[in-house]
């Protein structure tokens, strides 16, 4: 019953390699991301501020003012106020490197902008590291055959003979020419959270607006079939209001395998849910296909949500663990030891509440409040339990080795390794280190059943991985850096990491050929195949230079 999964052809991620020399934070700095402040306060220039509303939240000589994540902090009165885009800022302010300056005038370089992509709405302060894995995917295919976009051909020729890295006059997508261009653009507001889902891009704008684009298989666009994709951003009906985002990957069947789902948290906090329904992951309709949200009940609103390829975890803002979709071996952290759909939501068998979450195809991990680790699931390579392997773990297993540093885990990325038959676990802490188990290239002997640290990915504050391969294509594991900076490592290949040409990556979001990186401006920039439009370039060119997309 294993895993046949989405493709993953990345050799032209090696096109974007470059040096990168951005400081890493100092010693005396108190944050870099939200996530490092108490609850009530936020990260700006590095500093944990108090959250207001107006003059009247701020204590002494200290003004309310933008903290550049669509939120207001109180600041000193001679430090500026700090932006993502112009609209932050004063009439007669632009905004420059994170900083609302006079025009003509120059911003500090050693403030970047909030980590908005990264702001907890719920009191618990809880994340998940939701899964392109998910943590991801071509007109919709027919139902008794593979999609045609499974094909074996090689997708690295745009690494060849190639520009620039990022080059800034290549935004295709002008859409100036477009009705109601600028009325979209104002309705996103500036780009806060992306993920991927195989050859689908998805985006949540400050203002709650959801946008996706590519393909539109199994209704991953929120559209009906009788468009089969989208090369520019559509908005998703039904999202509006979305405080949180998340994609999964593609979905095995007997026919092959088909693009994933998505989810979002809206307004209310309730997680409503689109796209591959075959498993149950997005209602519990039984259709194969969710072509707009729907609501699934939960105890409470949504804290953060995990997408795997065949079932979702969501977390509400007790603590709560709920799973719904393909429950194969408990990798919904409930107690069952057998394959089944869980078609309702149910809650994990977890006492403890939960911080966050991470779900692969055939295996899941779980963080409690308490810093303790909690696996199930497939443990063929040992991606759960250092004994037992070759075996399920049928029932949430508290794992012992991971006590001395698992109360400081700040993400947490599961997927599928070298072979369709092996996984992987690989978490980061607090530190800046990440230790990884199961079936990986870039550990000793590729791969280990127990955690062990994997000194180039260090300075970790998130990871990412597509999770899925399929005929030979390559899983990658990525850490988002404290520094802002990408690194990638190939989980099949022993090969020398790649670093991205960029420093300010806020979001990463992998398909199974593409990626997509959120700057510290809010804007989106994607490379890779765009076979279907999945770069959101308005044309379906492939390009190894990451490509602005325009809303």
């Amino acid at each position: 019953m294993r895993r046949a999964t989405a493709r993953w052809s990345f050799a032209l991620l090696a096109a974007l390699s470059a040096s990168c020399t951005s400081p890493l934070r100092g010693a005396s700095e108190e944050c870099l991301f939200n996530g490092d402040c108490r609850e009530g306060l936020l990260c700006a220039g590095r500093r944990c501020r108090v959250v207001c509303r107006d003059g009247r939240d701020c204590a002494g000589a200290t003004r309310c003012a933008s903290a550049g994540d669509g939120r207001l902090a109180c600041l000193p009165p001679d430090e500026p106020p700090y932006c993502r885009r112009a609209s932050e800022c004063a009439e007669a302010e632009v905004c420059q490197r994170g900083r609302c300056v006079a025009v003509g005038g120059d911003a500090s370089t050693d403030a970047p902008a909030t980590d908005a992509a990264e702001v907890p709405a719920d009191s618990l302060s809880l994340d998940a590291t939701e899964l392109p894995d998910g943590p991801m995917d071509a007109g919709p295919p027919d139902a008794t055959d593979a999609p045609a976009a499974l094909s074996d051909a090689p997708t690295d020729r745009v690494a060849e003979d190639l520009a620039a890295p990022m080059d800034r006059a290549d935004v295709s997508s002008d859409r100036a020419d477009d009705a109601g261009a600028e009325d979209d653009a104002s309705a996103l507001g500036g780009v806060v959270e992306i993920c991927a889902s195989a050859d689908r891009t998805c985006a949540r704008g400050s203002g709650g607006q959801v946008w996706c684009w590519g393909s539109n298989d199994m209704g991953g666009l929120a559209r009906p079939a009788s468009i089969p994709s989208s090369p520019r951003p559509l908005a998703v009906e039904g999202a509006a209001g979305a405080t949180l985002l998340a994609c999964g990957g593609p979905g095995p069947t007997d026919h092959g395998t088909f693009a994933g789902h998505s989810c979002v948290r809206l307004a209310d906090g309730r997680v409503a849910c689109w796209g591959l329904n075959l498993q149950a992951q997005s209602d519990a309709t039984g259709s194969a296909t969710v072509a707009a949200p729907v609501v699934r009940v939960l105890d409470g609103p949504v804290a953060a949500l995990a997408l795997g390829g065949q079932s979702t975890l969501a977390i509400t803002s007790s603590g709560a663990l709920w799973g719904w979709g393909l429950d194969d071996a408990a990798v919904l952290l409930g107690a069952n030891g057998l394959t089944s759909v869980q078609r309702e939501p149910r809650r994990s068998v977890i006492r403890e509440p939960v911080r966050m979450a991470s779900i692969a195809n055939h295996h899941a991990c779980a963080l409690g409040v308490t810093g303790v680790l909690y696996c199930a699931g497939d443990n063929s390579v040992g991606e759960v339990a250092s004994f037992s392997i070759g075996d399920n773990i049928a029932v949430p297993l508290a794992i012992d080795e991971a006590a001395p540093f698992a109360r400081d885990i700040v993400s947490i990325a599961t997927g599928v390794g070298q072979r369709l038959t092996g996984g992987f676990t690989c978490v980061a802490t607090r530190d800046g280190a990440v230790r990884c188990r199961g079936q990986l290239a870039f550990l000793p002997g590729g791969g280990a059943t127990r955690f062990t640290e994997v000194a180039a990915l260090r300075g970790a504050r998130r990871l990412y991985t597509n999770a899925y391969r399929f005929r030979g294509r390559v899983t990658y594991v990525c850490a988002r850096r404290d520094d802002l900076t990408v690194r990638c490592l190939d989980a099949q290949r022993s090969a020398a990491p790649i670093d991205l040409a960029l420093d300010d990556a806020f979001d990463l979001a992998l398909g199974s050929n593409h990626l997509c990186v959120l700057r510290s401006d809010g804007t989106v920039w994607c490379s890779g195949d765009n076979n279907v439009g999945q770069l959101g370039s308005g044309d379906t060119v492939g390009s190894a230079a990451l490509r602005r997309v325009v809303f």
